[in-house]
């Protein structure tokens, strides 16, 4: 994780490129700013994410689906002049492009599922920043036939994610596993990574991702939209969840619900190396039931 972290706070630097006067979201005069890689033994790893002024035009009244594929499919292949690739395998192909609601769903072939840690990074940062110079555009959705990639640390890119990252020395990508039921009500496990920024939490994060829901086909939440957490410390390996009493009032009757919803809490929270205990409260005053459930058995870190 360590050497993922370095590697990262190396490579997203990108307003130190060719494009570093020219915001990414206004077009100029001498072409459309795509962002590419530079060859790796001609730069280093600061540069490694760079912008071309592609010369690429759209007449009046061409549709942003139209524009978007234009773009995706430079991205794609790589700059015209041929100095910079393309992040993604080449193999890599447009599967559709949808625009709804002024965020763009892009689905590519299968070969894209194959990028993880950085590489996947810079992948997803450069189509991000190209489609988002389309006026009209402002979020992006990338996916691979039709499915989320677990390992994508969001489901939705901005640009202003995209510029955070890169000035954010504080940038962190931790690995999780978030659970959520299948089919047959048996809780899975999610592979997920997390960007943390400075000033946030690795327990945060995770709450609001397990509560945002899966990515995978197949897997559904069991925290109910109703039960919520007032707030969430890690000190010392011990995590401490303050319940407001309504979430638990608000708790489904039945004993097998209840076992779902707090071992999708708890098995998540263990995954960060950091946890080995978690104790709850409930507004303040800690509490040893979680509806019909003894908390004892969640207290402690699970042995494997």
């Amino acid at each position: 994780m360590k050497r993922l972290f370095m590697l990262l706070s190396a490579v997203l630097l990108l307003f130190t490129t060719a494009c570093s006067n020219t915001s990414p979201t206004d077009p100029v005069s001498e072409g459309f700013p795509v962002y590419f890689l530079a060859p790796a033994d001609t730069v280093k790893g600061s540069d490694a994410m760079q912008c071309s002024m592609e010369p690429l035009s759209f007449p009046a009244g061409t549709s942003l689906e139209d524009q978007a594929t234009t773009i995706t499919e430079r991205v794609l292949t790589g700059s015209s002049d041929g100095l910079l690739h393309s992040p993604f395998p080449n193999d890599t192909q447009l599967v559709s492009i949808t625009v709804r609601d002024r965020r763009v769903y892009v689905d590519l072939s299968g070969s894209f599922a194959r990028l993880d840690g950085v590489a996947l990074t810079l992948a997803d940062y450069c189509l991000t920043l190209s489609l988002s110079a389309i006026d009209g555009i402002e979020s992006v959705t990338i996916t691979s036939s039709g499915r989320m990639l677990a390992q994508q640390p969001r489901q939705v890119f901005r640009e202003r994610d995209v510029i955070l990252s890169t000035k954010d020395s504080g940038l962190q990508m931790v690995k999780v596993l978030l659970y959520f039921a299948d089919e047959n009500g048996v809780l899975v496990a999610e592979p997920r990574v997390l960007e943390i920024y400075e000033g946030e939490t690795q327990s945060g994060n995770l709450l609001a991702a397990l509560q945002e829901g899966p990515i995978s086909e197949g897997l559904f939440p069991v925290i109910p939209e109703r039960f919520t957490i007032s707030s969430i410390k890690v000190e010392d390996g011990i995590c401490r969840i303050n319940l407001p009493a309504h979430s638990l009032n608000s708790l489904p009757d039945d004993e097998q619900s209840q076992e779902l919803i707090l071992h999708s809490l708890t098995r998540s929270l263990y995954s960060l190396d950091s946890i080995r205990e978690i104790h709850f409260s409930a507004d303040g005053v800690e509490i040893q039931k979680f509806g019909k459930l003894s908390l004892s058995d969640v207290a402690k870190r699970p042995r494997h």
